[in-house]
């Protein structure tokens, strides 16, 4: 077990649920956020080693929680993951240098562990 503890960001709860499952079988313990309001929350102390936050949110984008979490916590490391393509207007507005990468979904589990492995 690696006891990596990781803020999943997502308000589609069954893959919010399957994608916890899953990163749990590799050893993370996951929490999960169905907003951006609910991350900041979760995230005031700095627990987590890792966030994974999906672009579109209700209410506070995942770009605004983004650039909120890294405000207050500079050492926070946010994966972004969207369904939109590469290069759409919505994944160029982001400030790229706050987040560790993006992930486009559908990805393989494989591609979020070497972003977090590495």
């Amino acid at each position: 077990m690696n006891n990596r503890k990781l803020l999943l960001v997502e308000d589609d709860r069954d893959f919010s649920e399957s994608l916890r499952l899953l990163l749990q079988m590799k050893g993370f313990a996951v929490s999960l956020a169905y907003s951006g309001e609910e991350a900041i929350d979760l995230h005031r102390d700095g627990a987590f080693d890792y966030i994974l936050m999906d672009i579109k949110l209700p209410g506070m984008s995942g770009i605004e929680t983004l650039d909120q979490i890294v405000d207050h916590y500079a050492e926070a490391k946010v994966l972004l993951m969207t369904g939109c393509e590469r290069g759409s207007e919505e994944v160029a507005s982001a400030n790229m240098t706050r987040a560790i990468g993006v992930l486009y979904k559908p990805f393989r589990i494989n591609d979020l562990l070497n972003f977090i492995n590495s």
